[in-house]
């Protein structure tokens, strides 16, 4: 060959590759392969923590429901299951009360551990506003978000997990 490339050295990187062995499909998968109905449970808790003020978005979710027992996991599937137009507000509410009840301070401080100091003052407020409205101002947030609603309510009538 002109341009100076070793043929042997190309074959015997070659068969060095196809000596390696193949990958693990389960060691790839990442955070959004854990099905559908994982997938939809994180996207509510994000909307619930958006419509409460909440900053941190699909991460914060994210590690909120994996610092859940795995019961409670199972349970906020379950009432996802039945979401529909008419009960969304009620079963987000529901969700809510149970990372309420079921996380532990220091799953939620790791939770929004990456947060600075405005993030953390602006939890702080949503939260205290949160609970002092009674949950009148997370139904007026909720009713402000129709699209993502619409959206949630789509993708768990199309998720097969169901």
């Amino acid at each position: 060959m002109g341009d100076g490339t070793d043929i042997d050295a190309v074959m015997s990187a070659l068969a060095e590759m196809e000596a390696r062995p193949a990958p693990v499909v389960s060691d790839m998968l990442s955070i959004q392969s854990r099905g559908c109905a994982t997938d939809i449970a994180i996207d509510v808790i994000a909307l619930a923590l958006d419509v409460g003020g909440i900053p941190g978005g699909k991460s914060v979710a994210g590690k909120l429901f994996d610092n859940l027992p795995k019961m409670a996991q199972k349970r906020i599937i379950q009432i996802i299951k039945t979401i529909d137009a008419s009960s969304f507000a009620g079963s987000v509410w529901d969700i809510l009360q149970i990372l309420y009840n079921e996380l532990s301070w220091n799953a939620i401080k790791n939770s929004f551990s990456d947060f600075g100091l405005w993030e953390s003052i602006k939890l702080g407020t949503s939260l205290i506003a949160l609970f002092v409205s009674g949950g009148v101002a997370f139904i007026i947030n909720l009713a402000l978000r129709t699209i993502a609603i619409t959206e949630l309510i789509i993708a768990i009538s199309q998720c097969d997990e169901f």
